[in-house]
């Protein structure tokens, strides 16, 4: 599933959060729909969870059991701030606590770093608050990796100018 939002995040087919969400949701829910291997899940965009008031970008179920929540944030060509990820961080190890269950919580990031300075310091923000430690995985998709270093500016620009074009 995250080489595919890669993939499509590298195409300009994600220019935005909502369109990250979208992808991620429409992925997820291939996935679990597919009875073969996962009979009794299923993915819901948004959820409402009343205990809470809280709504987190995915939730998954496995039959009645709430088992995985997701929160995305995408940083490319948004005023969003490492600490903005970190937040989302912290809300999942708040919700975790707050639920009681065992559940799988995941904060997803796609980030474009060719200076490898937001990775650093989404590390350093997350070692100084100990978030490694309290069952939140946070992964951090750099699309700057996936590109060639030449190539860097060429994509940056014609993201922006598609992102411009068609969401602004």
């Amino acid at each position: 599933i995250w080489a595919e939002v890669v993939r499509r995040t590298l195409s300009h087919d994600i220019l935005t959060e909502d369109d990250l969400q979208f992808s991620m949701y429409s992925s997820l829910l291939n996935l679990v729909t597919d009875k073969k291997y996962y009979t009794n899940w299923k993915v819901f965009n948004r959820l409402y969870i009343s205990d809470e008031k809280i709504y987190p970008d995915l939730t998954l179920f496995n039959g009645e059991e709430m088992s995985i929540l997701i929160e995305l944030k995408h940083e490319i060509d948004r005023s969003v701030v490492m600490k903005d990820i970190i937040e989302d961080v912290k809300k999942l190890i708040n919700i975790r606590s707050k639920l009681k269950i065992d559940i799988v919580c995941i904060c997803f990031a796609t980030i474009f770093d060719p200076d490898k300075v937001k990775k650093e310091e989404l590390n350093r923000l997350m070692e100084k608050d100990s978030l490694y430690s309290e069952g939140v995985t946070l992964i951090i998709v750099d699309l700057a990796e996936s590109i060639e270093p030449a190539h860097h500016h060429i994509w940056e620009k014609e993201h922006s100018k598609l992102h411009r074009m068609y969401r602004q």
